[in-house]
């Protein structure tokens, strides 16, 4: 827990990136390849479930050669969450994007998450088994896709300290509040009630986020938050 929570105070530090150069045509025929094969994970696994769908018929669909397919992912788990981090890190960006800035912590923790619900109710059981492949994706395996997944999650550990850090700056959370690990407390009451949600035989979206809710406003209590921030749970 404390390395964690380290490494999620080194991250929010580290500078952005330069602005991407132009890509060649080479480069952005590899990038359609990608996208093409992407989109043929996501049609064969939600047309023939995970665990029968083949990377020959993946290959197939994408138009390209099996041996293709092992550029880009070397199995069938990296095949999936490569398909779940296309789909998230559009989904973190945008909900980024759109935190309400005057809403109180609560709701704006919910706008980070809560859309999440959505996502995972279109194809519950293929999310179960996305799932099941991010917490078994070990973060020292050196597989694109798996890294990749792990850098995400240290990003929004990033992003939920500024957060927290700008409300201690504002007045509406204790000053003492310790935001690495209060970050950890939030990603981590999510990432069991997502789990939880999901093991209903039909998980509801509003279902899901109700219970995040009540859970988020139990965290946020204990943060020595103002009332204002948790005024969204009426």
């Amino acid at each position: 827990m404390k390395n964690s929570v380290k490494d999620a105070d080194v991250m929010r530090k580290v500078p952005s990136p330069e602005p991407a150069a132009p890509i060649g045509l080479r480069e952005r025929g590899k990038q359609e390849r990608r996208a093409r094969i992407s989109r043929a994970v996501r049609e064969v696994f939600r047309s023939k479930g995970y665990e029968a769908a083949t990377i020959r018929e993946i290959a197939a669909r994408a138009g390209v050669a099996s041996g293709t397919i092992f550029l880009y992912a070397r199995d069938k788990r990296e095949l999936l969450l490569m398909m779940v981090n296309d789909d998230l890190e559009h989904l973190t960006e945008e909900s980024f994007r759109h935190i309400p800035a005057q809403a109180p912590l609560l709701d704006q923790l919910l706008a980070i998450f809560a859309p999440r619900y959505a996502y995972w109710a279109t194809d519950p059981k293929l999310a179960t088994q996305a799932l099941y492949a991010t917490i078994s994706a070990r973060a020292e395996e050196e597989a694109a896709e798996t890294t990749r997944f792990h850098r995400r999650r240290h990003s929004i550990l990033g992003k939920l300290i500024e957060l927290l850090e700008e409300r201690q700056r504002s007045g509406a959370l204790a000053p003492a509040l310790d935001a690495p690990t209060s970050a950890w407390v939030i990603m981590s009451i999510y990432l069991a009630a997502i789990r939880l949600w999901l093991a209903d035989e039909h998980p509801q979206p509003d279902a899901g986020v109700a219970t995040l809710r009540a859970l988020l406003r139990r965290a946020i209590t204990g943060f020595g938050a103002a009332p204002s921030e948790i005024a969204g749970d009426s």
